[in-house]
């Protein structure tokens, strides 16, 4: 939990220095060196000339909460469970779609013969559901 916050944009409150009551709620995801950053001194014509590297350590931060006193303001948790619910609405939608049209493309195949209600979903292609 950081309670030293400096900002809050949905309540545009800005800290002298933090803002009371403000905590984000985070979780350490991943933590290491970042990539070599080469230092190379010289000056010329006096044969000086020095090469350093350094890797700067770095804590990788996720986010999964920001409150202001108790009430909660931005929460990542419910926004990706809405995410997820809206995929999984339209890749329903989608499936139905293609469904419909492998029965309507059969119905033309048998030039009437075969009716709408004697073909079943079982019969769908299998690239065609996978779509």
């Amino acid at each position: 939990v950081l309670d030293s916050v400096l900002f809050l944009s949905e309540s545009k409150a800005v800290g002298t220095p933090y803002i009371e009551g403000a905590s984000v709620e985070a979780e350490i995801t991943k933590q290491g060196k970042s990539k070599k950053v080469i230092v190379y001194k010289y000056k010329p014509k006096s044969g000086y000339h020095k090469k350093n590297g350094h890797r700067q350590l770095f804590t990788e931060l996720s986010i999964i909460s920001i409150s202001k006193d108790g009430e909660i303001l931005a929460a990542v948790e419910e926004e990706a469970e809405e995410a997820e619910e809206v995929i999984e609405e339209t890749a329903e939608e989608e499936t139905e779609e293609a469904a419909e049209e492998v029965v309507e493309e059969t119905v033309e195949e048998a030039d009437g013969e075969v009716t709408v209600e004697e073909i079943s979903l079982d019969e769908v292609p299998a690239e065609t559901e996978e779509e």
